[in-house]
């Protein structure tokens, strides 16, 4: 039997509603706790969740690209339970956004 992953869709945080599935977020570490850290984007800011051995290599400040699953916590606000977390060292953040905006419109 296959094991198929879905595609994680490529989003901005604001636009993350309860009904997605799987997204790709791509912001800056705004501040690190114990079972992840808060991901910003410059449109909104989201708690992304994963396994401790994951968060190492990863600093405050630091520009990241998370993929996984959309949840909803208790207190109804929306969370990422990621599967992957890419460190994307030296990505020039406002180019990869113009881009992904011209990608978009075409």
């Amino acid at each position: 039997m296959e094991y198929k992953q879905l595609p994680a869709k490529e989003m901005k945080i604001s636009d993350i509603t309860s009904s997605n599935m799987r997204v790709r977020l791509t912001g800056t570490v705004i501040s690190k706790e114990d079972n992840g850290f808060m991901l910003d984007d410059t449109t909104g800011a989201v708690k992304v969740i994963c396994e401790k051995s994951t968060l190492l290599p990863i600093a405050e400040k630091s520009t990241v690209q998370a993929l996984g699953w959309v949840s909803v916590n208790a207190n109804n606000e929306i969370e990422i339970r990621a599967d992957i977390i890419t460190n994307l060292i030296g990505l020039n953040l406002k180019l990869y956004r113009r881009t992904l905006e011209n990608i978009t419109k075409n």
